[in-house]
Order: structure tokens, then sequence, then C-alpha cells
């Protein structure tokens, strides 16, 4: 499985100027994708309003659905201290609105306007970290699935 992002421009949703592919998540680089964002939740906002002598309330969709979800990449580094640069500096580096690629078993998957909401590192040992990317408001795109 390979995850890539690139920089979008939040308001045209195009490939921002320069922007070039992040990978997050590359199985054959030796990266181990601990929870695959394969399992996507999607939230709907609804209205519910209680009825003056009604046993049910009544309940409407309102607005816009918020597709999202989240995976954890593991990484062995080279030395502790490249460990050390990749903790403190990756962030920087992973881009906010960005599209996805998804790549998995001879599928490609393709998500425009997504937001990476968060990049946890939720471990650091030595030459390993394991980070958390949380992903929200991320649509499919028109071609949103090709074969390989």
């Amino acid at each position: 499985m390979t995850i890539t992002l690139t920089e979008i421009d939040p308001v045209t949703g195009e490939a921002a100027a320069g922007a070039t592919g992040v990978v997050l998540g590359d199985d054959a680089a030796g990266d181990v994708i601990v929870d695959p964002p394969l399992l996507v939740k999607v939230r709907r906002s609804t209205e519910e309003r209680e009825l003056a002598f009604s046993e049910n309330e009544f309940a409407i969709g309102r607005g816009n659905r918020v597709r999202g979800f989240g995976w954890m990449v593991s990484r062995e580094h080279e030395t502790a201290a490249a460990a050390i640069d990749f903790h403190h500096g990756h962030e920087a580096d992973v881009p906010m609105n960005c599209k996805i690629q998804i790549e998995d078993l001879g599928v490609r998957v393709e998500y425009s306007r997504a937001v990476v909401s968060a990049v946890e590192f939720v471990e650091h040992y030595g030459r390993a970290t394991t980070v958390r990317y949380t992903v929200t408001g991320a649509r499919l795109a028109e071609t949103q699935k090709d074969q390989l």
C-alpha cells in the first residue's frame, strides 16, 4: 500500500504551484502501515426536535456529509539522530490541504480537497517512530478508481 498526499490550493482545489507528492506510508520502502485508511467514517448532520404531544421526535438530515479517516505508520530510521530530526520536522512537510492517492492491490483511490487535521507522534523510541495521521473532509475525486 502506498499513500501519497499532494498539496492543493484550498480555494481552487488545483495542485499548488511546485507541489510534489509526500508519501505517508509505503510498504515497498519498509514503512509499516499499522492501521490502513480504508475504513472511511462519514458523519452526517442531523436536526432533531421534540414535538409537543408526540412520543416520537422529528429528525431530518441537514448540511453536508463529512468523510474522514486515519492511519498510523511505523518507521525505522537509519540513526537515532535521524529519528529525532524526523520527529521535530516531519509535521512541517505534511500538507494541510491536499489530494490523497491510495494505491493497494492494483487499485488506486483518490480523494480531493482533503484536510490533514492531525499529525500525531504516538511513539518515538531510539530509531523507531510511529505517526498517526487524521484526515477530515475528504471527498472521492471524479476519477475515484483507476486500475493501475
